[in-house]
């Protein structure tokens, strides 16, 4: 492998000046999965600075699928894996470790993921036409491939191929085996040959790349994202990204899944176009502890504690608790990207009409239009879009700054990721950026030293022109409306990048030396609001907090039993009626409200019930 003398030379950048970084953060658990950790929160609880000193990987790194991106490990690592089958391990601040090449025709068109012990696993796939069989037909073989933290190659093995083509895109996440070993797990579409009809499946894989389980999740019709297929029946297509005057066409991953961070071997995930299923994992099959019909939930969900797993949805988001049932809402208009869980607290979705939305808050200007969701730390927010990555407050959502991607890039296809001494990586036209932790303000220094950190938000793309544009913050226009601190990037020795401006809010300025004007009226749409619980919901079947049957009794002896139970239950659920009561005998360990246990053969069970109020 070659490496320009230049990219060695920049690796001396972190010797910079003291007051270029940030204090030593605790260590973190990096961003090991996409979405940052196995909950799919986007978010790591560490403090960071906001993205403007950063310098690109200047060897050919290949090309990566919409939706795809790195992820980092507790060491710092990070992990790449293109379309062309290539895995690339580079240090933090992006030093090469190692790289590996798959086998010909396999190209890797999902996230990654790494182990807690360092172990690198990626999802590959191979399109290709079957002359075995008259007359010849497509087929796309899908392989799991594990790697050792040295490069090894652990191994590669096919995953059970259903009918029809693979759409391999969802990102790999890591649940837990009830002996708590960490299992790799995705799931994977499949449409039948000459059918515009798509089956969903769940795997579950060992470290050592033994299958743990599968299942069937559901059959659909028209899947909403993109990828590859081996059959007739193209997916539908997404809207495409619009910027530099013109619609970019993009396709979506199939989405991922949540595990829940109070029950590892639980997942949540959304089959991408009707259904919300969760399973637990039991050591040996995936048990369904719930299944919901939702066609307006677009996203991967995202999992708060033990209380929410909240969707990005057409006209709302969604909020589930661990029983299925409807926790929280709120009028929005949403999109697929996957909500981010902020740490301060906040909920935050991005849309396709240019919005950051907060739940039961605010509508602010994400920069532009984006399929990526944002990532968050403690105190910043960043949105990757066309023009650049850009930086919010995360306590108040103020407007920080925005880098402009130089030389034509252009980003809005992947979310950024966070490692866990603060640096931020983000991907924009196939070229991989790192932004150094560092406190120090906007200057001719710190462009020079590989920046290009843009002005306002707002309007049309800027590019890498970098001319302000005003933004439509809903918070506080009159910081943004303020003269803009600006730098030339200059041209450079070293590694400097050409071509870009720096541009900070300055909320002391004064603008054309008189004061800011009044806030214009809020034109924007109006701040979601928390929408009511349903009036009615079916329960089929009821599931106490543990996930067991629901007892039919109402006593620990058991000898109560009857309707009564099913009211109760209605009624801890927030509900003042049941109806529609099915009573069944069945082999199931039930359990009362209280948390009683039936040991009998058979226990009576509440079958089904309808709570209304």
């Amino acid at each position: 492998m070659r490496w320009s003398r230049w990219f060695l030379h920049s690796m001396m950048l972190p010797a910079l000046a003291g007051a270029l970084l940030l204090p030593q953060p605790v260590q973190a658990e990096g961003w090991s999965v996409a979405r940052g950790n196995p909950a799919a929160t986007g978010s790591i609880n560490i403090d960071t600075s906001a993205a403007q000193l950063a310098q690109t990987y200047r060897y050919d790194i290949g090309t990566f699928a919409d939706g795809s991106g790195p992820v980092v490990g507790s060491d710092g690592r990070v992990v790449l894996a293109n379309e062309q089958g290539k895995i690339v391990v580079t240090e933090e601040s992006g030093n090469p470790v190692w790289d590996r090449q798959l086998n010909s025709g396999f190209t890797i068109k999902s996230t990654p993921a790494i182990s807690s012990n360092g172990n690198v696993y990626v999802l590959s796939s191979r399109k290709y036409t079957d002359h075995r069989v008259s007359p010849a037909v497509q087929r796309v073989d899908v392989e799991i491939n594990g790697f050792d933290p040295g490069g090894g190659w652990l191994f590669r093995y096919p995953v059970p191929a259903q009918s029809g083509g693979a759409i391999a895109t969802a990102p790999l996440n890591i649940m837990r085996a009830p002996d708590g070993a960490e299992l790799i797990v995705f799931p994977i579409r499949y449409r039948p040959p000459a059918s515009t009809t798509t089956i969903l499946h769940l795997y579950a894989y060992t470290l050592t790349g033994s299958l743990a389980a599968h299942v069937p999740v559901s059959s659909l019709v028209t899947p909403i994202e993109g990828g590859m297929s081996g059959a007739s029946g193209a997916p539908t297509t997404p809207a495409p990204l619009v910027y530099d005057g013109g619609s970019h066409p993009v396709s979506l991953p199939v989405p991922g899944v949540a595990v829940r961070p109070n029950d590892p071997t639980v997942v949540v995930l959304n089959d991408g176009i009707s259904k919300i299923v969760s399973y637990r994992f039991d050591g040996a099959t995936f048990q369904e502890l719930w299944r919901v019909d939702r066609e307006d939930a677009l996203s991967a969900p995202a999992i708060k504690g033990s209380e929410t797993a909240f969707f990005n949805g057409t006209t709302h988001y969604l909020g589930f608790n661990a029983f299925g049932q409807i926790n929280r809402a709120g009028d929005i208009i949403g999109s697929h990207a996957p909500p981010t869980l902020v740490p301060t607290g906040a909920v935050v979705f991005i849309n396709r009409l240019r919005r950051m939305i907060v739940a039961a808050g605010g509508q602010y200007d994400a920069g532009g239009d984006t399929i990526a969701p944002a990532v968050a730390s403690r105190n910043f927010i960043y949105i990757s879009v066309p023009r650049g990555l850009v930086t919010y407050r995360a306590s108040d959502f103020q407007f920080v700054s925005v880098y402009d991607w130089p030389n034509g890039d252009r980003g809005g296809r992947s979310e950024p990721v966070i490692g866990p001494n603060g640096f931020i990586y983000a991907l924009a036209g196939n070229k991989f950026y790192t932004f150094f932790p560092n406190t120090g303000p906007a200057n001719r220094s710190n462009a020079a030293t590989g920046g290009v950190v843009g002005g306002d938000v707002g309007g049309n793309d800027a590019g890498d022109s970098g001319q302000p544009k005003p933004m439509n913050n809903a918070l506080n226009p009159a910081i943004l409306t303020a003269p803009q601190a600006t730098t030339d990037g200059g041209s450079g020795s070293g590694n400097a990048i050409t071509g870009g401006k720096v541009f900070q809010a300055q909320p002391n300025a004064i603008l054309n030396g008189g004061m800011p004007p009044a806030p214009e009226p809020a034109t924007d749409q109006p701040p979601p609001q928390e929408a009511a619980l349903p009036t009615s919901q079916q329960f089929d079947p009821p599931l106490t907090q543990s996930g067991k049957a629901l007892s039919a009794c109402v006593d620990s002896d058991f000898d109560d039993c009857g309707k009564a139970a099913a009211r109760a239950f209605c009624e801890s659920m927030g509900f003042t009626k049941a109806s529609n009561i099915d009573i069944d005998t069945k082999k199931v360990q039930a359990e009362t409200l209280n948390g009683a246990i039936c040991t009998a053969k058979k226990c009576k069970v509440v079958d089904k019930v309808t709570c209304s109020r």
